[in-house]
């Protein structure tokens, strides 16, 4: 009686091996002439011709019907043994899902771990894509706002600016000429901006937190899968029973 783990990997060659015979089984029916065979022989009326008697022409059968079934049926058999062993297991095949001293589930069917395993892969991409907060900007947390909104806690301040003409007399004005003055464009402050930002990115850290419980949670799982496939395989059998009414042996 082996280990539910050693069934499991050899399930896939024996569904392999029983597919492979029947794609084989279905080429050779489609080829009728390997199931047919012919002797045709001559018998001359005219005694003095009779040395021509016997065989003229001989198809020998290749196979027959019976006999390509009956090779396909062990192998179908196999499979479905298999099949069926791994199912019977798979109702004692059972584990916990243990993280550290932490159990998070208890007596968890090793067919219901493998499809959390495979579906708990598929967050991770996702949760590497979160988006954190900038770093370099100090962010408060801003529960009048609602759950998980941070803002800035120190506003960004900016200002608003205008065009302005200004000049300085170059020279002074004389009874001979007037006073040169220079004029040129200036910008000034006329006001300010205050801005305050708002979030409901986390940051970087908790971002690492998820991904660091997703990756233990993916492993405790697979951790109890493996131990839930330690099951004793029952020697039990199906196939041939299944094989023998359909063949109506």
């Amino acid at each position: 009686m082996g280990k539910l783990h050693e069934l499991l990997a050899v399930e896939s060659s024996l569904e392999g091996s029983a597919a492979k015979i029947m794609k084989e089984t279905i080429k050779a029916f489609e080829k009728g002439f390997l199931f047919r065979g012919k002797i045709k022989t001559l018998e001359m009326f005219a005694e003095d011709d009779r040395v021509s008697n016997g065989v003229v022409e001989r198809l020998d059968l290749t196979t027959t019907v019976e006999e390509r079934l009956d090779f396909m049926k062990g192998f179908i058999a196999d499979f479905f043994d298999a099949v069926f062993q791994k199912d019977c297991a798979n109702q004692k095949a059972t584990a916990d899902i243990i993280i550290g001293d932490f159990t998070i589930a208890s007596n968890v069917p090793a067919t219901f771990l493998l499809s959390m395993e495979k579906k708990l892969k598929t967050l991770r991409p996702i949760f590497e894509l979160i988006p954190t907060l900038e770093q370099g900007v100090k962010w408060e947390d801003a529960p009048d706002q609602g759950g998980g909104i941070s803002v800035t806690a120190e506003p960004k301040v900016s200002f608003k600016t205008k065009k302005t003409k200004k000049w300085v007399e170059v020279s002074k004005a004389t009874k001979e000429h007037k006073a040169q003055v220079q004029f040129w464009d200036d910008t000034e402050n006329c006001g300010k901006y205050i801005e305050t930002f708002s979030s409901g990115e986390v940051t970087p850290a908790r971002k690492s937190l998820f991904i660091k419980n997703l990756d233990n949670l993916i492993n405790a799982v697979k951790e109890a899968r493996q131990r839930a496939n330690c099951v004793e395989v029952p020697a039990v059998r199906i196939g041939n029973d299944l094989m023998k009414y359909l063949l109506n042996q």
